[in-house]
C-alpha cells in the first residue's frame, strides 16, 4: 500500500521531467482506481458526481476526522495546535504524518509522534524524483481513509495550493474536508480551499517565539530600490487575522492582478512605487497586508494610478538553509535571513534585457564563467524551488527554444501576476569544492575558479557527462551526478 513497486525496487536513474511525467500517470491511474472502489463503497448516484458541489443534498458530515501532515511543510511544532483544533471540530480517530524515513526515525520526531499518537507514513524518494511523492502519498491514503469508512472527514497540515484539488474530490464525495494554515499565511491558498468547499481552520504555533521560522524582523522595501530589516515593535501584530479581500479588490480594480486570488505582495510593492506611497512591508507578508490595508484607507480619497504594467517583483532567497545562530539572531528567523543572503526583495523595469538583469542579480549569469545564456537558464530552471514554481504557473522548461525564445519566455514569467515573485538564487559550490579537495582534484577548498573548472571537465569527462560553458551548468551537472540523477 505504502509503495509504488515491489519491495526492494529501485528506478534507473531518470530524468525529472521523465519522473515527474511517470509519477502523473501513475497518480491517475491509481486515483481511478481508487473512486472506483469509493463509489462502490458509499454507493453515491451516478448524477451526484456531475452536479456542482453546493448542490449536494444534505449537510457534510465531520464526526470522525483524520489529520494528515504533510511534513515536506510543517514541522514539530504545528502538529499539537493542529490537533487542538480539529478536536472542537470532532472526534480525531487518526493522525499521521508524512516523510522521509530518515525523519521519521530520528529520536526527537519519534518522541513527538508518541507523545502525541501520531503515527509516521513513510514516503520511499525515487531516484531522479523531487518531493512531489508526499503529495500523492497523503492524496492517496486520504481516500483509502474515506472509502473505507474508517473516517468520513479529512484535515490537512498542507500549505499547498494543489491539495485544493483533493479537497473538492473529498467534497463531491461528502466528506468535509479542514484545511490547516498558519496564521497570516498565504492568502490564495486560504481562497482555493474555500473555493473546493474546505473550511479553512487558521492556527498559531506552540511555542511561537521560540520558533526559528517565527518572524521578529521585517524586511522593508524602499521606494529607491533598496530594502531594510527593522525590529518587528508589536508582536501581537503577527496574530492578527487580516482579510485581504478590500486590498484584493482595489489592487485588481487598477489592474495590479488579474484574479483575486493573484498573489498580493508583489502587486503592493508595485502600486507602491507606482502611486510613489512609501516603502513597503514584503515580509512578513501578514504585516505587509495589514500595511495596505491601512495605506489604503487613508488613501481612499485621492486617485491611484493602475499599473503601468513595466515592473517585476522578485524576492531572491538564499537556495540553503540557514543554521547559523548569529545569522538567525541577527534577522530574527530562517525565512528572513534566506531573504536578505539570497538578493533580498527587487522591483525590476521591464527592457529588452529584463531576462539577463535577473538572471545576474540571482547569480546565474555573469561575464567572466557564466556567459551562456541558454545555459544560465537551464540552470536556473533546474532548481528545486524555481522548477516547482515554474510547475505549479505551467510554464514547464524552455530547453527546446533558442536563446531569443528564452528570453522572451523568462520576461513573460516575470511580469505575470500569477507568481509571488519567491526564487532562489544560484546554489553555493561548497560541496563540490569540498569532495573534490578531499581527493585532491583541487589543492584547497579556496581554489580558483578556473582550477575548479578544469577539475570539472576533468571529472565530466572521465564519467561521460556532458562539457557545458557555464561554471554553475558543470557544477550542477556534477552534483547531480552524485546524486544519481541525468545531469542533461
Amino acid at each position: 500500500r505504502r509503495c509504488w513497486g515491489p519491495v526492494g525496487f529501485e528506478e534507473p536513474a531518470m530524468s525529472p521531467s521523465v519522473a515527474m511525467r511517470r509519477s502523473i500517470r501513475g497518480f491517475y491511474a491509481f486515483s481511478f482506481a481508487l473512486l472506483v472502489a469509493h463509489l462502490g463503497s458509499v454507493q453515491l448516484q451516478q448524477p451526484s458526481l456531475t452536479l456542482p458541489v453546493n448542490r449536494l443534498a444534505s449537510p457534510l458530515k465531520h464526526n470522525k476526522i483524520a489529520l494528515l501532515i504533510d511534513a515536506d511543510q510543517f514541522g514539530i511544532s504545528s502538529w499539537g495546535p493542529a490537533q487542538e483544533a480539529i478536536l472542537a471540530k470532532g472526534d480525531l480517530v487518526e493522525s499521521y504524518v508524512f516523510a522521509s524515513l530518515a525523519n521519521l526515525e530520528s529520536s526527537r520526531w519519534v518522541s513527538a509522534m508518541k507523545a502525541m499518537d501520531i503515527k509516521p507514513f513513510a514516503v520511499h524518494r525515487k531516484t531522479g524524483g523531487n518531493r512531489d511523492q508526499n503529495d500523492i502519498e497523503l492524496s492517496a491514503e486520504a481516500a483509502r481513509l474515506v472509502s473505507t469508512g474508517v473516517v468520513d472527514s479529512i484535515a490537512l497540515l498542507a500549505d499547498d495550493i494543489d491539495f485544493a484539488y483533493l479537497a473538492s474530490r473529498l467534497h463531491a464525495w461528502g466528506h468535509a474536508c479542514f484545511a490547516l494554515l498558519l496564521e497570516g499565511g498565504s492568502v490564495p491558498v486560504a481562497s482555493a480551499f474555500k473555493r473546493a468547499g474546505a473550511e479553512v481552520l487558521w492556527i498559531n504555533k506552540d511555542g511561537a517565539g521560540k520558533n526559528r521560522n517565527h518572524a521578529s524582523k521585517q524586511v522593508i522595501l524602499q521606494l529607491n530600490g533598496n530594502y531594510t530589516v527593522e525590529p518587528i515593535t508589536d508582536l501581537d501584530l503577527l496574530l492578527q487575522f487580516v482579510d485581504p479581500a478590500a486590498v484584493a479588490q482595489t489592487l485588481q480594480s487598477l489592474n495590479y492582478i488579474s484574479t483575486l486570488d493573484d498573489p498580493l505582495i508583489p502587486a503592493l510593492a508595485k502600486f507602491y512605487r507606482a502611486n510613489d506611497i512609501g516603502p513597503c512591508i514584503v515580509y512578513p507578508r501578514h504585516l505587509g497586508l495589514q500595511q495596505a490595508l491601512a495605506t489604503m484607507a487613508a488613501s481612499s480619497a485621492r486617485r491611484c494610478k493602475p499599473n503601468p504594467g513595466n515592473l517585476a517583483f522578485v524576492a531572491a532567497y538564499h537556495s540553503s538553509s540557514v543554521q547559523n545562530k548569529q545569522a538567525l539572531a541577527h534577522y530574527g528567523s530562517e525565512q528572513c535571513a534566506k531573504l536578505c543572503l539570497g538578493k533580498g526583495p527587487l522591483l525590476l523595469e521591464s527592457s529588452p534585457t529584463l531576462a539577463d538583469e535577473f538572471l545576474t542579480r540571482l547569480g546565474f549569469l555573469d561575464e567572466q564563467h557564466n556567459c551562456d545564456f541558454g545555459e544560465a537558464v537551464g540552470v536556473f530552471c533546474g532548481g528545486t524551488k524555481n522548477s516547482k514554481v515554474l510547475r505549479t504557473l505551467g510554464w514547464g522548461s524552455p530547453s527546446a527554444l533558442d536563446d531569443r525564445s528564452k528570453r522572451a519566455w523568462l520576461h513573460t514569467v516575470l511580469m505575470s501576476t500569477k507568481y509571488s515573485g519567491d526564487w532562489s538564487v544560484v546554489p553555493v559550490d561548497v560541496c563540490i569544492r569540498e569532495f573534490f579537495a578531499s581527493r585532491n582534484f583541487i589543492r584547497h577548498r579556496e581554489a580558483s575558479i578556473p582550477d575548479v573548472v578544469r577539475a570539472l571537465k576533468k571529472y565530466s569527462v572521465e564519467h561521460g557527462l556532458p562539457l557545458f560553458n557555464n561554471y554553475n551548468a558543470l557544477v550542477r551537472s556534477v552534483d547531480w551526478h552524485f546524486r544519481g540523477g541525468d545531469p542533461r
